[in-house]
């Protein structure tokens, strides 16, 4: 008997520890998402920017379109009608939390 329950105890740890490595490889693989997210989401490419719209644009030509609400010469922002906290890659950020309103 005291074998079995010896068997048990072994058995429960190894499922713990399977359960703790699928955790760590979880938190690992949300923290790949946010870098990739991070680091490759661009607003001319979320919002379907036709090429020759992103030429003519300076987010597209400085390369930092993943924070383009900073670039005061975004062609957007040069239309008029622009209104970056209502801009659905901005509010897609945010709710990926990658950039917040906070964070400036």
């Amino acid at each position: 008997m005291a074998r079995i329950i010896t068997t048990i105890k072994g058995f429960f740890n190894a499922v713990d520890a399977i359960l703790e490595s699928v955790a760590k490889m979880e938190s690992n693989i949300t923290k790949l998402r946010r870098t990739i997210d991070k680091h490759f989401s661009v607003c001319y490419e979320f919002m379907k920017c036709p090429i020759e719209r992103k030429t003519k644009c300076d987010v597209y030509l400085s390369g930092s379109g993943g924070r383009c609400w900073d670039v005061v010469t975004a062609l957007c922002k040069k239309d008029g009608a622009h209104n970056c906290h209502a801009c659905p890659f901005k509010e897609d950020m945010d709710l990926k939390g990658l950039y917040n309103s906070k964070e400036r």
